[in-house]
């Protein structure tokens, strides 16, 4: 499974969306 780093971003940043909340 081969993941674009762009998607990894947007996870990474959803991520930390989510836990500030």
């Amino acid at each position: 499974m081969i993941i674009d780093t762009t998607e990894v971003q947007t996870i990474h940043s959803f991520y930390k969306l989510e836990s500030l909340k």
